[in-house]
C-alpha cells in the first residue's frame, strides 16, 4: 500500500557516511543490513551495535519517545530492551534522528523452533516482562510528568480500529484477495468492548518478530530470586551491558580484569572483581600424542568452544586452511570426531577434547571463538589471541581484544584462510601483544581469589 512506502531509502552508502561523519569510532566499513520494517531500518555495526534510521516520517514520534525513556525504562524491566548509546542528529545527507545501542542477541521467536515447554517458559518471561512494564509504579518512574501521548495511536479505540480494518479489508478485495470469513461478528464483538480504566505504559507495537529468543538465558536465576526478594548473586562471564546493569543488585563476581570492562559498559556498584584461575590445575599430565608433535615450532592451540558454534558451517575448516603450510604445531579442540575434519598433516592433530591445563602452557598463541573463559585462561598466562567469533558476547569479546592490543580479531564478514593467516603471523612476531597481555595477567593476578569471593557471597547471605 502506498501509505507505507518508505519516504527514504536507508542504503549501505547511506548508513557508511552518517556513521562516518557523526560517529568515526565506530568502523563503518563493517555496516550490514538486519532488517527493514515499515517504519525504520536496522544496521549492524562492529557486530556489536544496532542503528536504527526511520524511514517514514510518522515514525519520528515513536523514535523520539525511544530516546526520551528508554534509559529509565531499561532499569526497571527484568528483560533487554534497546538503550540508546549514539544519538545521531539530522543533516543534510539524512533528514531525521537516528540511534545505536548495543545489539540484543538471539532469534525472532518465530524462527526459533521451540518446543512446547520452551513456549510455556518464553511465555512465562513474557509475561513477567509486561507486568513490570504495565505497572503503575513504572508509569510514575518513566514518565512523572505524564508526557507520553495517550494513545497516539488510537489502539483502545474500537471505533476507529474497526473503520481501519474495514477500508483495509475493502482494499484487499478489490485487488483480488478473497475474504474467507465474515468479519462482521468480530467488528460487533469489538465495538462492545469496555475503554481502557486506567494509564500504563505498553509496547506500542509487539507482535512475535519484536520477541528474540536467546539460549543464554544466564539472568533467569537472578531475576527468579528478585521476584521472591531473596538476595542474589551473579557471577562469571559478565557482560556489564547498560541494558542489563539492574540485574546486579546484591554482587556480581566478575572473573575478569578491570581494564576488560569497555568503556560503554556501565559498572554496578555492588562489582566485585576476581582473578581467573587460568586453564586449571597446574602440572596436569601431557598427553602422549602432544609429545609427537614437531618441538621445533611454535605451539598454536585451536578452540572454539563447546557449544553450537564448533557446528557453524566451514569455521573450523577455513582455519586448518589457514595454518596448514604454517612452520607451526598446532593442537585443534573440536568438540566434535576429529574424522569430520579429514586427515592433517603431521603437524596439527586434531582431538574432541583437549585439557587446557596441560595445552595451554605450552602455546605462544591461541586462535578462539572468543569465550570468555578461553580468553581469561590465555591471559593469565600471557597467551596473545586471535579471535574468530560467531555470537553471544564473542564479537563484544573480539572488540576488547582488539581495543587492549592483547590480539586480533577476524570477524565473520572477513573469514578467509587469508586473514586468520596474517591475523596469527601478526600476535606471532609482533612482542607487544604477548606483552601486553602478560600485562593483563599480572592485573588480573593481583585480584582476590575465589577465597574472597565465598566470603562475598556469605556477607550477602547474610542479609537481614
Amino acid at each position: 500500500m502506498p501509505e507505507w512506502d518508505a519516504e527514504v531509502e536507508i542504503d549501505e552508502t547511506l548508513v557508511r557516511a552518517l556513521l562516518s561523519d557523526q560517529f568515526p569510532e565506530v568502523d563503518a566499513s563493517s555496516a550490514r543490513l538486519l532488517g527493514e520494517g515499515w517504519d525504520n531500518a536496522v544496521w549492524v555495526l562492529e557486530e556489536r551495535w544496532a542503528f536504527r534510521f526511520p524511514r517514514r516520517e510518522i515514525a519520528l514520534p515513536g523514535v523520539q519517545r525511544e530516546l526520551a525513556i528508554s534509559p529509565r525504562l531499561a532499569t526497571l524491566l527484568p528483560l533487554p530492551i534497546p538503550v540508546p548509546r549514539f544519538i545521531g542528529k539530522p543533516s543534510d545527507r539524512y533528514p531525521w534522528p537516528f540511534f545505536g545501542a548495543p545489539l540484543l542477541r538471539g532469534r525472532e521467536a518465530a524462527d526459533a523452533g521451540l518446543a512446547d515447554e520452551q513456549r510455556v517458559e518464553l511465555g512465562r518471561a513474557l509475561g513477567r516482562f509486561l507486568r513490570a512494564l504495565h505497572a503503575p509504579a513504572t508509569l510514575s518512574r518513566v514518565d512523572p510528568g505524564l508526557e507520553l501521548p495517550l494513545d497516539p495511536n488510537r489502539r483502545t479505540d474500537m471505533r476507529a480500529r474497526v473503520d481501519i480494518a474495514g477500508t483495509w479489508l475493502a482494499e484487499l478485495e478489490n485487488v483480488g484477495w478473497q475474504i474467507r470469513r465474515d468479519p462482521g461478528p468480530l467488528f460487533e464483538a469489538a465495538l462492545e468492548l469496555d475503554p481502557p480504566v486506567a494509564e500504563v505504559v505498553v509496547h506500542g507495537d509487539l507482535h512475535l518478530r519484536h520477541v528474540l529468543v536467546h539460549e543464554g538465558a544466564e539472568l533467569g536465576a537472578s531475576i527468579a530470586a528478585a521476584r521472591i526478594e531473596i538476595p542474589h548473586v551473579t557471577a562469571g562471564a559478565l557482560w556489564f551491558r547498560p541494558d542489563l546493569v539492574g540485574q546486579f543488585r546484591h554482587l556480581a563476581l566478575a572473573v575478569m580484569p578491570r581494564s576488560w570492562v569497555a568503556p560503554d559498559e556501565v559498572l554496578p556498584a555492588t562489582v566485585m572483581f576476581i582473578r581467573s584461575e587460568g586453564a586449571g590445575p597446574a602440572g596436569e599430565p601431557v598427553p602422549p600424542w602432544l609429545a609427537e608433535l614437531p618441538s621445533d615450532r611454535p605451539l598454536v592451540h585451536v578452540t572454539m568452544g563447546t557449544t553450537e558454534v564448533t557446528r557453524t558451517p566451514g569455521l573450523y575448516e577455513t582455519t586448518l586452511a589457514a595454518l596448514r603450510d604454517e612452520p607451526l604445531s598446532v593442537v585443534v579442540a573440536s568438540g566434535n570426531d576429529p574424522a569430520e575434519l579429514g586427515p592433517q598433516p603431521d603437524h596439527i592433530r586434531v582431538e574432541r577434547f583437549v585439557s587446557h591445563g596441560a595445552v595451554l602452557p605450552r602455546c605462544r598463541a591461541v586462535v578462539t571463538h572468543g569465550g570468555h573463559g578461553t580468553l581469561m585462561a590465555c591471559f593469565a598466562l600471557g597467551i596473545p589471541v586471535v579471535v574468530v567469533p560467531v555470537n553471544a558476547d564473542q564479537p563484544r569479546n573480539a572488540a576488547r581484544c582488539e581495543a587492549l592490543g592483547v590480539g586480533r580479531s577476524v570477524p565473520p564478514a572477513s573469514r578467509t584462510p587469508e586473514a586468520i593467516r596474517d591475523a596469527l603471523r601478526e600476535v606471532m612476531t609482533d612482542d607487544r601483544y604477548a606483552a601486553r597481555a602478560r600485562a593483563l595477567g599480572e592485573e588480573m593476578a593481583a585480584l582476590p581469589g575465589y577465597d574472597a569471593a565465598v566470603g562475598a557471597i556469605e556477607d550477602v547471605a547474610r542479609r537481614p
